[in-house]
């Protein structure tokens, strides 16, 4: 459907997949001397996100005749779940799902996945996001975790032998290994900064309201007519 091929997945069927940047999703069919199926953003009984695909990664599932696809597109990720009917592998009955709006990415462009048992790695845009498919929990790392850059290149991803993880980057290679990863469990306080009365900011000058800053007040006198109150805090 498209010459721009840009990630090709072989998945445990021996079925060759064909990630393409404007065309979709391609199932290469090696009799009739060749022959594709063909899966885009516009088709009506597809739900694909997003015809420019970066990478495809093969979820990993103890029932022998479904296959889990996590397809990266330039607007987020779709599951693809592939349901053989018998014996022919390439007689399947297929759904798509979106985890874009689940996860709340649909602005990133997923560049590369790793699977790592329930967890999805992903290289994106914006940064390396990490996925539980058992649990739904999604956690973003940035720059400030030490790698070179968030933009990373598409396809550039793998799981070493020694189970680390690399992505590649326009800034270089990173490296980590997601066992070594933990989270942290600190739980900053919640300081009030600021009082507003109809939006307008309340200064201390105006000591029939408060007697000092928000923060370090012991109480707040309030006029019956002011009624519009709201709070800002930081954390």
């Amino acid at each position: 459907s498209f010459n721009d091929v840009w990630y090709i997945h072989l998945d445990k069927f021996g079925r060759v997949w064909i990630a393409t940047n404007g065309g979709g999703l391609n199932l290469f069919l090696p009799e009739n001397n060749g022959e594709f199926i063909h899966w885009t953003s516009t088709a009506k009984k597809s739900a694909l996100l997003n015809n420019s695909i970066q990478c495809i990664a093969e979820g990993e599932i103890d029932n022998a005749d479904e296959t889990i696809l996590y397809i990266g597109t330039d607007l987020g990720l779709n599951k693809m779940i592939i349901k053989n009917r018998g014996n022919d592998s390439y007689n399947f009955d297929e759904s798509f799902i979106s985890l874009s709006d689940q996860l709340n990415i649909a602005d990133v462009s997923i560049r590369s996945i790793v699977v790592n048992s329930n967890e999805l790695w992903m290289s994106t845009n914006k940064g390396i996001y990490q996925y539980n498919v058992v649990t739904k929990e999604l956690v973003d790392y940035r720059i400030s975790e030490g790698y070179g850059s968030e933009i990373f290149n598409s396809g550039a991803g793998t799981r070493m032998i020694n189970n680390n993880i690399v992505f590649g980057s326009v800034k270089g290679p990173a490296f980590f290994n997601p066992g070594k990863i933990k989270q942290s469990d600190y739980e900053p306080n919640i300081v009030l900064t600021d009082l507003l009365i109809f939006n307008k900011s309340v200064s201390i000058k105006d000591n029939t309201i408060l007697d000092s800053i928000i923060s370090y007040s012991n109480q707040i006198r309030l006029a019956s007519n002011e009624n519009a109150i709201s709070f800002k805090f930081s954390s």
